[in-house]
């Protein structure tokens, strides 16, 4: 299971990516988190900077130009997301610019990104459940990309922590004579 948000250079239907970040757990439960800028490829209509969507993430045009190409950090985001469930609390447009960025790179296939908050509904119950919409709703979005995919695993790992310490103190056996 992998976290993920993007920066992206504005929030048109033709936006393009700038910023990818990923956040995981490891196996020794800590969190784990990598960012990549990107610079614009080619393709990607420069006509869809925005200086206000500049001002929400605070990354320049000079910045993502001097970044790593994109058709380069379409291979490292393949060989890091391929085969995971990748969580996003904004699934439509994370999508959108996952897809847009793999597809500078004619090896890399189509990814799915799933919805955060839809998981967590399925996945924890109870006050694992509530504890993963409070840590949610209480983490601050930086509006860059590691900073908001580490917000999305710390709200996960605080609900894990909560189901294994509710587990550790419910009295066993629950069947009842």
């Amino acid at each position: 299971m992998i976290f993920i948000d993007f920066e992206a250079s504005s929030l048109s239907a033709d936006s393009w990516p700038i910023e990818l970040g990923i956040c995981w757990i490891d196996e020794q439960n800590k969190l784990r988190v990598e960012a990549k800028l990107i610079q614009p490829h080619a393709s990607w209509q420069l006509s869809e900077w925005s200086e206000f969507s500049q001002k929400i993430h605070g990354i320049t045009l000079d910045e993502i130009e001097a970044a790593e190409d994109a058709m380069s950090i379409a291979r490292w985001a393949q060989n890091r997301l391929a085969g995971k469930l990748l969580l996003s609390d904004a699934p439509k447009f994370d999508s959108r610019w996952l897809n847009k960025l793999l597809a500078t790179d004619p090896a890399s296939d189509f990814l799915e990104v799933n919805s955060v908050q839809k998981h967590a509904e399925a996945r924890f119950t109870g006050t694992a459940r509530a504890m993963f919409f409070r840590a949610y709703a209480n983490g601050h979005g930086a509006h860059r990309a590691a900073a908001d995919a580490l917000r999305l695993g710390q709200a996960w790992r605080a609900a894990l922590r909560k189901e294994q310490k509710t587990l550790a103190e419910t009295p066993w056996p629950l069947v009842r004579p």
